[in-house]
Parts: structure tokens; sequence; C-alpha cells
């Protein structure tokens, strides 16, 4: 096909299909070629968001990163297209090499064996030359539309100094316990002194760098896990645009003078988005309440602050900082400029804008919900977090209902809400969801706080608001700690506020999810309502005696508890009636061997762990025999014990399983795995089931056929109860 000899709407129809690595290549045949690709595909090469020089032990691979769409079409998604290897290492007698002149030098290529792109093959002496040629004709070739990136990790030293050609610096750290940090630092000292300015650096970092470290003169820095003196040098002397510090250590107190420095014109004057996410701990409102922070009023909507992310992994897909919607501002006394401030728990973030204050505040709006079309209400409040729109639903009993209307699939997504401890016999509502680590690596459990519940209301309060929660008019108070209001009350009406709350939660959410009330005995009060499922911890201190007794009659006065997780050093069992034995979970640690004879004996549940606990092999026979004849434990689903490792508490599996009626599965085959939703797991999305069971033998109820598999190795002993009978049991086996 010669392509120069059809027209020019059909030429351009047949370059828009080929891949912008196979352009590439083919802008190499002619002149022609190349400036007809370049005028055909301006509009496409525009739309490429980077290209990256990926350097990997000195060898960098080129590649092109652009948003395209998923294979339904229905999301964005990041592609990546590699273009060339620059791999040097060139030998004399390789004859499958090919020459082609870039940007005017004469390169030597050859087909990977590893790749499907071209790597180039060079002299060391050549390199410098060699990757100034290739990057002098990609930026000709793509333009300047796009930015050229050149990431290398430390310590590989080569870095080049081109035009238009940014500098970003990875810098982890492989085991910072055993590392010589002093001798590290000077080291880094040394490296950002021997180059250019950079676009961007991401490392960990607990050792500061002298105020004069060209380190501080990056445009953009990311830092994990820095620790106090580090954060108190990066705040007094980062002269960039962006940075965000993510898992490390600050105080208020470093934070009010960054605040200031940046107010008074004497540092700064750059910085345009700053993000600290603290490791523990959380941010005092402290910050906010300096005279000279100003605050919108809270009916009004502020301007959401967001600029241009300069370390995005890829701008095509997340192209902006994460958004700042605050109330509180700073003005910088030498422009009238603006900084939004916004404290969120462990989160601090700032974001500079370029308007002046009078501009700013005319960006401020009172926004009318009711006035939109629903479609477009409905895209407001998805926008929103579960606190907002809770509390949000205060403003009217149309608005009430207009959330609830709106959002009924996202709270049906809601697996629970938890009123926890926060100190003494205080309580914070919070809804707990599954994320991911800082490194995205694993999942962790995160809270969402809605409100607290503090009580201890003084009359002299003039911060208070009222709101009417289920007919009953409650007073709330801003939190000096927390980002969400505190319900407070006197003592004698604790009860009823408490009753009005959940019951406007339960109105609100719906009861779809799960209503968890933790308490830790006998510190707490227990309240007794509807649709409210109760959480014990009993954990007394060295210093404490558990009194039975006392247990007991606490037990009886309660509902049945969804779930207990205690430690109980007595030998002295409950009794046989106890509502104890009634809890639908129980996770117990180090029980003594009458207290576990006890609880196989009795326990009416479904789940059941014990720790460190002391129990002989004969229990264990009777415990599934009792289960096996129909006798007791019908509602049993798992029960894992794990014995003490210290005294002669030990059992050999065999004495176990070569019981006759113990069945077994042949060694050849794979056994179905057991598993069931974990009742007692911290967030259902987060671990929402038992540990698994893999196991070749099982016993078989005799009053219904069902099945439960045994796992018996030393020192643990799990019993898993399937819902089939013997004969769809062995289905399942492959």
């Amino acid at each position: 096909m010669k392509l120069l000899k059809f027209p020019y709407y059909v030429q351009t129809e047949i370059l828009d299909n080929i891949e912008h690595s196979n352009l590439f290549w083919l802008s190499f045949v002619s002149k022609n070629i190349k400036s007809l690709i370049k005028s055909s595909q301006a509009k496409r090469f525009r739309s490429i968001s980077r290209i990256v020089y990926e350097s990997f032990r000195d060898k960098p691979i080129v590649s092109i990163h652009f948003k395209t769409k998923n294979k339904e079409g229905t999301k964005d998604v990041l592609k990546k297209e590699n273009i060339i290897g620059v791999f040097g290492v060139y030998r004399e007698y390789e004859s499958d090499c090919f020459q082609l002149n870039v940007a005017g030098k004469m390169i030597d290529f050859r087909m990977s064996h590893y790749y499907s792109f071209p790597e180039a093959c060079f002299h060391r002496h050549d390199k410098e030359s060699v990757i100034e040629s290739i990057h002098n004709y990609v930026f000709d070739f793509f333009g300047d539309t796009v930015e050229h990136i050149w990431e290398a990790s430390f310590p590989e030293l080569f870095i080049p100094d081109l035009p238009n050609l940014s500098l970003w610096i990875t810098i982890w750290s492989e085991d910072w316990e055993i590392i010589d940090r002093k001798r590290d630092l000077k080291n880094r000292e040394k490296f950002f002194a021997s180059i250019p300015v950079l676009k961007n650096i991401t490392m960990d970092t607990s050792e500061p760098f002298s105020p004069e470290s060209k380190f501080y003169q990056a445009e953009s820095i990311r830092i994990f896990q820095s620790h106090y003196p580090s954060v108190q040098a990066f705040l007094r002397n980062f002269k960039g645009r962006q940075a965000t510090l993510s898992h490390c250590q600050c105080d208020f107190m470093e934070l009010m003078m960054f605040m200031n420095r940046w107010r008074s014109g004497e540092a700064f004057q750059n910085v345009e988005y700053l993000k600290i996410e603290l490791y523990g701990g959380r941010l005092q409102n402290q910050v906010l309440n300096v005279n000279w922070v100003k605050h919108i009023d809270a009916t009004k909507t502020p301007p959401t602050h967001s600029v241009l992310d300069l370390s995005a992994p890829d701008p095509a897909l997340k192209p902006n900082t994460d958004p700042i919607a605050s109330h509180s501002y700073i003005v910088r006394e030498a422009d009238s400029r603006v900084a939004s401030v916004s404290v969120q728990g462990q989160t601090f973030s700032f974001g500079v804008w370029k308007e002046t204050e009078e501009q700013f505040l005319r960006m401020v709006k009172t926004m009318k919900l009711s006035k939109y079309p629903y479609l477009v209400q409905k895209e407001i409040l998805d926008d929103m977090k579960n606190a907002d729109l809770f509390w949000l639903s205060f403003v009217s009993k149309n608005m009430k209902t207009l959330i609830k209307s709106s959002q009924v699939k996202r709270f049906q997504s809601i697996s629970r809400i938890m009123y926890h401890s926060s100190f003494g016999d205080k309580r914070i509502v919070s809804i707990p969801f599954k994320t991911k680590n800082r490194k995205g690596t694993e999942d962790i459990l995160e809270l969402e706080g809605i409100m607290g519940i503090f009580g201890d209301c003084k009359a002299s309060e003039d911060d208070c608001f009222q709101l009417n929660v289920s007919g009953k008019i409650i007073d709330f108070r801003l939190s000096n700690q927390y980002t969400f209001p505190e319900a407070c009350f006197h003592p004698n009406d604790k009860e009823s506020a408490i009753e009005s709350i959940h019951n406007y939660f339960l109105n609100f959410f719906g009861n779809t999810m799960e209503y968890i009330w933790r308490a830790k005995h006998p510190e707490d009060i227990i309240p007794h309502l509807s649709n409210l499922s109760l959480w014990i911890s009993i954990w007394p201190n060295l210093s404490q005696v558990i009194d039975l007794k006392n247990l007991e009659k606490f037990f009886a006065s309660t509902p049945v508890l969804k779930n207990i997780t205690m430690k109980l050093d007595k030998s002295e069992p409950f009794s046989p009636e106890s509502k104890f034995y009634q809890a639908e979970t129980i996770s117990i640690f180090h029980q003594r061997s009458k207290s576990v004879h006890a609880l196989l004996r009795h326990f009416q549940g479904r789940q059941a762990t014990l720790f460190y606990c002391e129990v002989d092999m004969l229990e264990l026979i009777e415990f599934l025999n009792r289960w096996r004849s129909g006798e007791a434990l019908q509602k049993l689903e798992y029960l894992k014990i794990i014995l003490r490792r210290d005294g002669p508490w030990h059992w050999q599996p065999h004495e176990i399983l070569n019981a006759n009626w113990v069945k077994h599965i042949e060694s050849t085959k794979k056994p179905p795995i057991h598993s069931v939703a974990n009742l007692y797991t911290p967030g259902p999305d987060y671990k929402p089931n038992t540990n698994p069971i893999t196991s070749h033998t099982y016993v078989v109820r005799k009053t219904d056929n069902r099945v439960a598999s045994i796992s018996v190795q030393e020192g643990d002993f799990v019993f898993g109860v399937w819902k089939e009978t013997e004969k769809e049991f062995l289905r399942m086996v492959e």
C-alpha cells in the first residue's frame, strides 16, 4: 500500500486507526510521511497526557500515557503504550541491527527479545547524545502540548539535563531500620545538589534536609512516614508549589506557624496546595480558632478549591488536587489573596486561590437546592458524605424526604452503623467502610464519624444550637476535638436523648443495615432499644477481679447479646441457665478448663472463638458427639479453639479424628472450603467471612444428615457446619 497516493481524508482515516507506537516508527519512512502524520494526528497527539521515560537500572523505556474507555465503554481508564527502549550495550557482532536518522544522529536499533518494540543500542560513551537525540525527535514528533517526564529511582544517578524534560525522582528506603541514616541523608543531599531543579519528588524520610537543600525547591513533593523534625523543617523551607505529606507527625502549633508565615508574606510565595495526613491522633480545631482565620457563614456554600495536580499519576484520569470546600480561610497581607483551610480529623488541607478576598467572597453562594431539577439535586447529594447528608436532613421535612428518596441505593449499601465508646460513657456514632492503605496494597477499615453523644451540657454554654430529633428538642455544640457536632444534655435526659437519636438514625438511614451499640462492662450504659444489637467487651486489667455473680446479674438484665468479647481467668463457669450462653457470637481469652467444658455443653449461639484456653481431647470428642447426636448446639455455625501454649494442654490430631464416626474424604480429592459470614468482623465489607476450613475429615448429624468439617492441628481445633446434607456435601468434592 502506497499511503501517499490516497486522498488526504483516506490517509487520515488509515492513520487514525494505527497505534501511537506504530505511527512513531512509521514517521521514519520519509519526511513526507512524518509531516502527514503530524498534520493529520495533531488533535490526537494533543490528547496525550504524558510521554514518560521510565528508567529502570539506567535503561529507560519511553511510553505514551493517554485516557481511553474500558471494554464496556462505561469508564475512563488509563492506557500506556510503550514506544522505544533505550538499552545500550552495543555489540559489534550483532547482525540484527538497523540504523535510523534520529534528529540528525545515526542510531542503531534492534528488535527486542523481551518487548514488542525496538531498542536503541549504542556504546556507553554515546549514551547522553543518543538520549538527547531521541528526546528531541519524540518532542518534535508529538509536540509541546504533551508533558515529557524522566522518571528515575534513587540512586540511579544518570539524570539527563535536557530542555522540555521534567524530572520525577522516587526515593524509597529498602529497610529503614538498618540503613545508616546520616550517610544516606548526605548521599541524598549530594544527589539533589548535582541535578536540575526537580518537577516532582516522591520519597520517605525521617531526617530533615539542610535549609539550603535543593530538595525544598522541587515543584511538587510527596513524602511518606516523615517524623516531626522533617515535617518541621519542610514547613519552614519549602519553596515549591504543591506538597502532600502522608502518615507523618505534626502538631497544630507548627501548622499555625506555617499559616502565619504565608499570611505575612514572609515565605511560601509559590505554594498552591498543601495536604498533611497525620499518623495517629487528630488535629485540634484550635488551628482554625485563631483571630486571623476568617469564616464564611455556615448557611452559605463556600467555593471549592482545586488546582492542576503536578504529581498526579496521570492527569487524564485525575487531573486536579483533592477538592477543598471549607468555610475557613486566611488572607495574605501583601496582596489580599486567599487560602482555604480545612481540618478534617487527621487531615490538614491548604489551598491558595488566585483571587483576592473581595473576588473570593463573590464566589460564595447561597445555594437553594430545591430550585434545581431532581437529577441535578441527586447529583449534588451523591457527591456529599453520609455525615453531611445526615445534618442536611434537619433543614426541613422536604429536604429529609429528598435525601432519603434519592439515596435509597446508597443507604442500602451501608452494612453497619456503630455507637462506640470515645472516653468514659461518651459515644461516637459512625459508619465503618473499607478502603485501601496509603500504598493501595491492602484493605483497611475506616470510620466516618457522624455525631457525638457526650452529655454534660452546661447552661452557660452559648455556642449550642437546638434541633428537633424524633420529636425531642436536643442541644448540640460544635466539637473542639472532632469534625462533627456533639449532642449535649443533662444526665437525667440521657436515656430519652439516646432513644430519640437512635430513632432518627433508624428513620433516616433505614433498617437494611445493622445498628450496633459497643460497650465496655461495667463502665457504659446499655440501652434497651429496638433494632439495636449489643456488643459487650469485658476486659479487666491486672488489678481487677471479675465477680461472676455480678456478671450473671448483668447478663440477666440485658437483651440477648449479639457479641461478647471477654478475658476470663476464673476457673468457675457461668451457670447453665446464664444468658451468657445465648449470645450469637463469643470471643473469650484465657478460659479455664471448667469454663470451656461449660461453654461446649451450654452454648446456644452461632459462632465462638476461644483463645489460649485449657481443654483436653475428651472434651472435644464429647462436644462432637453431642453435636452429631443432635442433642445440643443446634445453631452452631463455626467454632475455633486455640490452646494455651504453656502447660500440659496439647493433643494429637489422630486421637480425635480416628473415632469410628468421623468420616474421611480420599486424600487424592479436593474437599470443599467452609466459610460463613463472620458475625464479629469490625466491618462486614472488610473481613466478611470466617477463616476458611479445608479439611478431609467431617462428621454427620443424625437428625438431619447435615455435615460439619473438622480441622485438628497441634494447638488448633476448628469446626464448621454446612447447610448441606452429606449427599449434597459430597457432590462438592472435586
